[in-house]
């Protein structure tokens, strides 16, 4: 079988288990990282954490990555099956100098995956160290072992506690709306993470759905940027009468709201509430955000004299961008937020939903007069498209509409047309062109749909 590289992908390693990826793989990925991270730190006794989440594959690929780890001489904390942000709470509190999280996040069940981090839960990117992991591994050798075999132990404390308290920390000594909430984990690790939070929230109800973790996800899959997973919280919102809804996507990075009417919250608008919130506490700070449209946050931002800031998609590139320019958060339109702790940069969606539920608090508002001034600019939602060659159909964006707008090469390409405005990009984690599209109004957003399918009709898939 050839090596399947186009597994390391800009951000992580995801593929299908086991044709894709299998314990072979994970364990000399593993020796390798353990490696580069002996030779960055510089001695060979550094201390590596591994979790994973509940897919059917998870032990599976986890027992492999401890196994590569250790034999390399690394010391390794197993957490067991975590959450994401857990993991990420877990390497940069601690102190350790990194570590492996095995989870495929939201993809189908049949796919197994790979996230790095450096201490402080520091991002690896494709590059930043998975393209070379890559061809380390597909060079079929292994490095050098250190010569002693590191030790594995289980984690001693209450992980996800420990990271609630953190993004209380965060907050603030805040005081939070005593509402019901209905929660909705895909039965995937969000449901420990939302446990542990409303555990220390005793004023607020929290209402189970999908709680037992199976990673066949029997109720629907575990990706709530398609809103057909939302179904059942949108009803079980409406049917019990609750204040606010929450989702939560495979790995429990990604965080999505609804309101007490049933219905999605934008994710533009969560992140610019969040932003408006934290700015007037942080002035002058910096907030990042991703390429894909959503231009309420930067009028908030502005409005608020804070700096923004635009990036890459992907966690690792928005991460990065965080660091070196010492924002205080950072919002993707995929429902990833990201928070600067003091001990890192890495998402919570515990201290999301600490302050929309202090925000309610605060203002007496419900869920739906809480978001409304944000949304201002209508948007198409996520259009995806298969091409032929995502290159080729750029580059046929970019001769279709130069004429009539800049041409913005940060991430795919991004236009303003005047009416509208929209970003058109390959995909990270699929074999997809994506085209995000706002505007002023509903009719100008669907007329660009419109046109820019029709300009890509040379480059789709029969």
């Amino acid at each position: 079988m050839a090596f399947p590289s186009h597994i390391y992908k800009a951000y992580d390693v995801r593929g299908i288990y086991p044709t894709e990826l299998n314990e072979d793989l994970a364990y000399a990925t593993a020796r390798w990282f353990a490696d580069m991270r002996q030779r960055e730190v510089g001695r060979a006794d550094v201390t590596l954490v591994v979790g994973q989440d509940m897919r059917l594959s998870s032990p599976m690929i986890a027992a492999a990555v401890v196994r590569g780890l250790t034999e390399q001489g690394a010391h390794v904390v197993e957490l067991g099956v975590v959450s994401t942000p857990t993991f990420y709470s877990v390497v940069a509190r601690r102190g350790f100098d990194g570590g492996i999280q095995v989870s495929a996040s939201h993809n189908p069940r049949e796919y197994s995956g790979l996230k790095f981090v450096r201490d402080h839960a520091g991002p690896v990117s494709a590059d930043t160290g998975i393209n070379t992991l890559r061809d380390l591994v597909a060079s079929g050798q292994l490095p050098d072992a250190s010569g002693t075999v590191g030790v594995a132990t289980m984690y001693a404390g209450d992980a996800a506690l420990e990271s609630v308290l953190a993004a209380h920390d965060f907050v603030g000594d805040e005081r939070y709306a005593a509402v019901k909430v209905v929660a909705d984990t895909a039965n995937c690790v969000g449901a420990p993470d939302l446990d542990a939070l409303f555990a220390t929230l005793d004023k607020c109800e929290l209402d189970r759905i999908n709680w037992t973790l199976d990673g066949s996800f029997p109720s629907h899959e575990p990706d709530p940027f398609q809103d057909e997973n939302l179904q059942q919280l949108h009803a079980r919102v409406k049917e019990v009468g609750a204040a606010l809804g929450v989702a939560t996507d495979g790995d429990a990075d990604r965080v999505f709201l609804v309101d007490e009417t049933g219905k999605t919250v934008s994710p533009v608008a969560l992140r610019s509430l969040i932003a408006e919130i934290l700015l007037r506490t942080h002035k002058g700070a910096t907030i990042v955000y991703d390429v894909r449209p959503g231009r309420i946050t930067e009028d908030v931002v502005r409005r608020m004299g804070g700096v923004p800031l635009i990036v890459r998609v992907g966690h690792s590139f928005i991460k990065q961008t965080m660091l070196e320019h010492d924002a205080i958060f950072a919002g993707e339109s995929s429902g990833h937020f990201f928070v600067r702790f003091p001990v890192g940069v890495y998402e919570s969606p515990a201290v999301i939903v600490l302050m929309v539920l202090a925000e309610m608090a605060r203002t007496g508002k419900k869920a739906s007069e809480l978001f409304a001034p944000y949304l201002v600019y209508t948007h198409s939602g996520e259009v995806n498209f298969r091409v032929t060659s995502v290159a080729e159909a750029l580059e046929g964006m970019v001769a279709h509409f130069a004429p009539r707008s800049e041409v913005g090469r940060l991430d795919g390409v991004s236009f303003d047309i005047g009416e509208t405005w929209f970003n058109v990009r390959g995909s990270n984690t699929e074999p997809l062109l994506r085209l995000n599209v706002e505007g002023k109004t509903e009719e100008a957003v669907a007329a660009t749909v419109a046109e820019v399918r029709q300009a890509l009709t040379p480059y789709l898939c029969a």
